[in-house]
């Protein structure tokens, strides 16, 4: 298998390269995936705007997420992992700071995210 004679910069593991080449025999199953990613960032990230936040746009399957300074990125993660949702942040790089990424599911994924994010905000929003 080709996959396997290539070098890489980093090292990847055994099951990376198996999906890899997987990948590379049925294109329609990630060509699938990447549509899905692309319909729920064209769907939500306006939504997101709305609630106050600057999403970073990206071609990658993740966005960031600035939250409003009034907002801590570490509050929001807290409780967004209470509810079972974990995403990262709490970065210290100062183009990201006080934001979250967020790892772009399908829509209905995407729809329980939202819902969540946007309780926590309206919550973290009165609080204030």
């Amino acid at each position: 298998n080709t996959m396997f004679k290539v070098g890489t910069a980093y090292p990847v593991n055994n099951l990376a390269l198996r999906i890899g080449s997987h990948m590379t025999r049925y294109p329609d199953e990630y060509l699938s995936y990447i549509e899905q990613v692309h319909r729920s960032k064209e769907l939500y990230i306006p939504k997101l705007n709305k609630l106050g936040c600057n999403v970073i746009f990206s071609y990658t399957n993740f966005i960031n997420i600035q939250l409003p300074h009034s907002i801590s990125a570490h509050g929001v993660l807290n409780k967004l992992k209470e509810k079972k949702t974990l995403v990262r942040g709490s970065y210290n790089h100062p183009a990201l700071i006080n934001s979250i990424r967020v790892t772009v599911p399908d829509i209905c994924r995407m729809e329980l995210f939202y819902n969540r994010f946007k309780e926590i905000i309206h919550e973290s929003s009165a609080n204030i």
